[in-house]
């Protein structure tokens, strides 16, 4: 089945339910949690931020089922399931310190009323104080609590200095209760466009961990040429397979492996053994949930990889130049007549050559059979 490219899509349940495409970020989740409490990220607008926060409030509350073929699913206590507070500042305009401590309050009444609480403070700050107190002690967790957009408010009032620091005032005392409250919680993450050094917002908070210029978060948000070219190009395969193209199979393969870090080959001899190209092709493949065979037994030997799809056969042949003579891989797949195994299906024969030195493609060849008339 064929991902969805996930456009404007910031919930990550959506994204996993939905059948998008997604850029598995969460070895980087599983390090914030064990290395540390309380994160601050900046990004610019529409780089991922949300989503993010969105994947973070879905592993502290336990819900493994999104994270099944993820790196998380297996890296993270899914029995300690803990209450979580959103806190989503990006939404609309912001006019005034009213306006904003009217939507806090909207906000956290609401995430209240989930938890069958009505909350009886009147300011955002006593609220946040409250609920956190109440999931606490309600739950046995601690409570994780998720800020998104932090300085939306402030940014939304910058014409109106007066304006922006009576709303900056108002958001220094509701992040006051994270420090407030340490006791009470699992965890903390504030992101937002400015870095908050310059606005003073969280002064109290000398162990906020400023994760903006690290080097190790780097590929937090947003995607990597390389990811682009490995997870986004199966929706290229796909289309190869729809317009039954194997020049198109060409060009991707090639990328795909020029993609491949040379770290990776480092201290061992991977190059030079035509199974690893094979299991990185299935995988390739695998990961479109479509119809293969590995080593598919014929009469005359096994085929390395057969791909069925919307009734065509493509039969796939590997071979490490270094070894063998060039043009090897296609003639045995017509040596051996391997493609009598289906025959009335239309087959095409697609002989794929690598070099153990380029470490990539040296040869691909390709013939197409037609059934005979029955």
């Amino acid at each position: 089945m064929r991902c969805k490219l996930p456009i404007g899509i910031q919930t990550f349940s959506l994204i996993r339910e939905e059948g998008h495409c997604y850029v598995d970020k969460t070895p980087l989740v599983a390090r914030m949690a064990a290395e540390g409490k309380y994160y601050f990220l900046s990004r610019p607008r529409r780089f991922g931020k949300s989503l993010l926060v969105s994947t973070l409030a879905e592993a502290f509350a336990g819900h493994r089922a999104l994270f099944e073929g993820l790196y998380l699913a297996d890296h993270w206590d899914w029995e300690r399931r803990s209450p979580v507070i959103r806190i989503d500042l990006g939404q609309g305009v912001v006019r005034s310190r009213e306006d904003l401590e009217r939507r806090l309050m909207r906000n956290l009444g609401l995430l209240a009323e989930t938890h069958d609480h009505t909350l009886s403070a009147r300011t955002p700050d006593e609220a946040l104080e409250e609920l956190v107190l109440f999931m606490h002690h309600t739950t046995g967790e601690r409570v994780v609590v998720l800020v998104d957009e932090y300085d939306k408010p402030i940014l939304d009032n910058l014409h109106d200095p007066a304006q922006a620091r009576l709303i900056r005032d108002a958001l220094r005392s509701l992040y006051s209760v994270i420090k407030i409250q340490d006791a009470h919680l699992r965890f903390g993450f504030l992101t937002g466009v400015s870095k908050f050094s310059k606005v003073s917002l969280f002064s109290g908070l000398n162990n906020l961990i400023d994760i903006t210029l690290d080097p190790r978060y780097a590929t937090l948000c947003g995607y990597t040429q390389q990811e682009l070219q490995s997870v986004f190009a199966e929706l290229g395969l796909y289309d190869a397979l729809e317009a039954d193209d194997p020049a198109a199979l060409e060009r991707l393969f090639h990328a795909f492996f020029a993609a491949i870090p040379h770290d990776w080959y480092r201290n061992n001899q991977l190059a030079g053994y035509e199974g690893y190209y094979a299991s990185v092709v299935y995988c390739y493949f695998a990961a479109l949930g479509i119809d293969l065979i590995a080593e598919d037994a014929t009469n005359h030997g096994r085929i390395d990889l057969t791909v069925r799809h919307r009734g065509r056969v493509w039969l796939i042949e590997f071979k490490v130049n270094e070894m063998t003579r060039p043009g090897r891989a296609l003639d045995q797949l017509k040596a051996r007549d391997y493609a009598a195994k289906y025959a009335g299906s239309p087959v095409t024969l697609i002989g794929i050559e690598f070099s153990r030195e380029s470490r990539n493609l040296s040869r691909f060849e390709w013939e197409r059979l037609t059934p005979a008339p029955g």
